[in-house]
């Protein structure tokens, strides 16, 4: 990571964003195990890629317990290469997309009130942290070792999903090498 022709065809820049990715357990595990795999994503506005948003409730949404506020939900934090990215117009979509369009290398369009991006090839996407997360007050650190999935390992975060518990944890959990990291997470998000 991240693909080693986007800096080449993008004047040395990668354009390295930290984005949200939200999805089934199962694709979460896939991901954990395998990385992301573009030819199992689901079409979207923007055809069959990768999608992440760089906001955590918008991510949230694209969850499949959104409308249970107690289920133990999981979200993948992670970096992308976008590298020269098309931006598509407000109300414009291109859904029949299976690779950026010639002389790009990722897209980024406006969806239900924030911007998505996406990639299409899994070369451009790096998952660095698997979060854990509900919309109760319950202590989730206890009952979170029956709601992982089985196989899921690496990097781990439990969190509630009030932004300030959320950016506490984070930190806490982060080790010295992985605090830099955790403050430019935090700075983008702030």
């Amino acid at each position: 990571f991240p693909s080693h022709d986007i800096p080449r065809q993008n004047g040395g820049n990668a354009n390295i964003i930290t984005g949200y990715h939200c999805t089934s357990s199962n694709a979460t595990r896939s991901i954990m195990e395998n990385g992301f795999n573009i030819s199992l994503s689901r079409v979207g506005f923007f055809g069959k890629g990768g999608y992440f948003t760089k906001n955590f409730l918008k991510a949230n949404n694209y969850s499949p317990q959104k409308g249970n506020p107690s289920a133990t939900r999981l979200m993948l934090v992670c970096n992308m290469a976008l590298g020269k990215t098309k931006d598509f117009e407000l109300g414009r979509f291109e859904r029949e997309l299976v690779k950026a369009p010639e002389g790009f290398h990722s897209v980024r369009g406006f969806i239900n009130r924030d911007y998505e991006y996406v990639v299409y090839d899994q070369n451009q996407i790096c998952p660095r942290y698997l979060v854990f997360y509900n919309f109760t007050n319950t202590a989730l650190e206890m009952e979170a070792s029956r709601n992982i999935p089985p196989g899921i390992q690496g990097n781990i975060v439990f969190i509630t999903a009030a932004l300030s518990e959320f950016f506490g944890k984070l930190q806490q959990r982060a080790t010295a090498e992985q605090q830099p990291d955790i403050k430019r997470l935090i700075a983008n998000l702030s």
